[in-house]
Order: C-alpha cells, then structure tokens, then sequence
C-alpha cells in the first residue's frame, strides 16, 4: 500500500503481504519518480483486480505468492 505522509513530498510504502515491511519514499520530481525509487530498492508492484499490491524484498526473497 502507498499512503501520503505528512509531507507532500514523502510517502510510505507498506508490505500488502507480511505487514511489517515500510518505507518512506520522497516523490521528488513526481510520482513515476517515486514508484521507480520502491523498484530500484527491490519492492514489486502488481495490479490485482482493481487494486494495485506491493511485496517488499523480504516476501519476495521468500517466493511468496502473489
């Protein structure tokens, strides 16, 4: 899940599979920017139905499923 922080700038994304994996991302130029930053750090994004998911490194090392 990705939710804006406190700062427009800044938001947090969270594991939708262990719960317990997030980070802070600066959206710094723009949002592509941001969801770039999430890849490069190893974090997979897929769209689920209606809905996008995100997995971090750790769940993804694990071969969970999506």
């Amino acid at each position: 899940m990705i939710e804006k922080d406190k700062d427009d700038d800044i938001f947090e994304v969270s594991c939708d599979y262990c719960g317990g994996a997030h980070e802070s991302i600066d959206a710094t130029p723009g949002w592509q920017a941001m969801i770039d930053k999430i890849k490069q750090r190893g974090w997979r994004i897929r769209k689920v139905g209606d809905e996008f998911r995100h997995m971090c490194p750790g769940c993804f090392g694990d071969h969970k499923p999506w």
